[in-house]
């Protein structure tokens, strides 16, 4: 469903002439397209019996994809923008074709990524099995193999509904309730009797009952998360962008082009190589505050970078601020695996993990709808404020996201792992239990 919303919608946006039929078209695909939430409670409810460090590297696969996604979606959508501008040999003459490409110009791109998608939804049909318990398509016995290991006679059975779902199973009655004729010679077999005692099918839990105080910590912080990082993200092509005698560094696009491009690369490099073992030495949790904590300081000294731009050698600048970006990179890596690990642990059951999860991206997606918006209005307001000293304008926003940071720090110390910590008392139990055992084997041989 999530697909098909969003090949409906891309063509429509690609279809656009005006500012609200753009605005419509991409309304309707975030109303029409909640796969994010999906394949978060997917990954969680295919390894629900895997290990902390199994689970993490299965999450870590998501934002990998995503980087993927960030980095050739772009590209692709610049090269095919405007064919009959870009490729008049290829779009031109071509009649009815270019005439709708000269109309339509950003048709092209889009109607490329609805085939991705359908490709997609294609491939979801034909080969993605269901992961919700309950849900999942049982197979079904061949009748002779199921005949021949059916036994001829059976005391027992058990009702199906009329949907065909098992409503009752069976179980043996206790020893009080059973006859056992007796034989002087040989004992005769003991018919059982047996009780058909329903079992409910759980209830699917309300929203209230889902939010406890453990998930709603981890929502706030995913959220305060989101914001900072699209609030920074907006942040740096302003900032990169004015020019230095405002605050700026003074870029021209394509050098901010060229630097967005080498953090994607950063990106996929830290997602990849370096978060997997950072989260097997340490953890989820510990590595995740770490990161939280990086932030604050990260924030606040990259606006001091134009600083360098005066500086005699040019290249200064590009050190400084690669510095940076790295070290961002690697802590949106983290953050952001962690945040999805954690909010898929903090749910109770695997009834809960969809409510979780679709509520988590839904308040995630409103922390990314304000945080632009936010964002440039206090950038224009500060530096246009001439009250302020000039060394405050320009590092305003630098500040505000340095307490965003802060804040999200605190609130981040104050969420649990849930799988993690039930793991460690499984471990602790094990260990007793073989202490106990070597105990009484020692007792013996004395």
């Amino acid at each position: 469903m999530g697909l098909t919303g969003t090949i409906v919608s891309i063509l429509l946006f690609g279809l656009s002439k005006s500012y609200a039929w753009a605005l419509i078209s991409r309304s309707l695909c975030g109303l029409l397209n909640g796969n994010v939430g999906v394949l978060k409670s997917m990954v969680a409810e295919l390894t629900v019996d895997l290990s902390s460090n199994q689970r993490a590297r299965a999450f870590s696969y998501l934002p990998l994809v995503f980087g993927l996604g960030y980095i050739v979606g772009p590209v692709l959508g610049g090269f095919l923008s405007r064919p009959v501008e870009q490729y008049p040999s290829f779009f031109g003459g071509r009649g009815w074709l270019t005439q709708f490409l000269e109309e339509y110009p950003y048709f092209l791109p889009c109607f490329v990524a609805a085939v991705i998608s359908a490709i997609g939804l294609l491939f979801g049909f034909m080969f993605l099995e269901e992961t919700m318990e309950g849900k999942r398509r049982q197979p079904l016995e061949d009748d002779d193999d199921a005949f021949s290991r059916r036994p001829l006679l059976s005391d027992t059975a058990t009702p199906t509904s009329p949907n065909g779902n098992t409503e009752y199973h069976t179980f043996p009655a206790s020893s009080t309730s059973s006859t056992t004729p007796t034989s002087s010679r040989a004992p005769s077999p003991s018919p059982t009797l047996t009780i058909d005692i329903p079992i409910p099918t759980p209830a699917n839990p309300t929203l209230r009952s889902v939010l406890t105080p453990s998930v709603m910590t981890t929502v706030l912080v995913y959220m305060l998360v989101c914001l900072q990082t699209i609030m920074y993200e907006e942040l740096y092509t302003l900032w990169t962008s004015t020019l230095p005698d405002e605050g700026g560094l003074g870029f021209t696009p394509h050098d901010i082009g060229i630097s967005l491009s080498i953090a994607g690369v950063m990106t996929l490099i830290m997602q990849l190589l370096l978060w997997p073992r950072l989260q097997r030495r340490f953890g989820t949790l510990p590595v995740f505050r770490c990161a939280l904590a990086a932030y604050i300081p990260l924030y606040f000294v990259e606006g001091f970078l134009r600083n360098l731009v005066s500086a005699s050698n040019p290249r200064l600048i590009w050190v400084g601020l690669l510095t940076c970006l790295a070290i961002e990179s690697l802590c949106n890596v983290t953050v952001y695996t962690s945040s999805m690990i954690l909010v898929s642990n903090s749910a109770s059951s695997l009834n809960t993990l969809g409510t979780i999860n679709g509520f988590s991206q839904c308040m995630a997606s409103g922390m990314r709808a304000i945080g632009p918006a936010t964002c440039g209005v206090l950038y224009s307001w500060a530096l246009g404020e001439e009250a302020l000293p000039w060394i405050a304008r320009v590092h305003f926003m630098w500040g505000v996201l340095s307490v965003v940071a802060f804040v999200t720090w605190r609130v981040g110390l104050r969420v649990r792992d849930r799988r993690e910590e039930e793991e460690k008392e499984e471990e602790l139990k094990k260990k007793w239990l073989l202490e106990e055992m070597e105990t009484e084997e020692t007792g013996l041989r004395l």
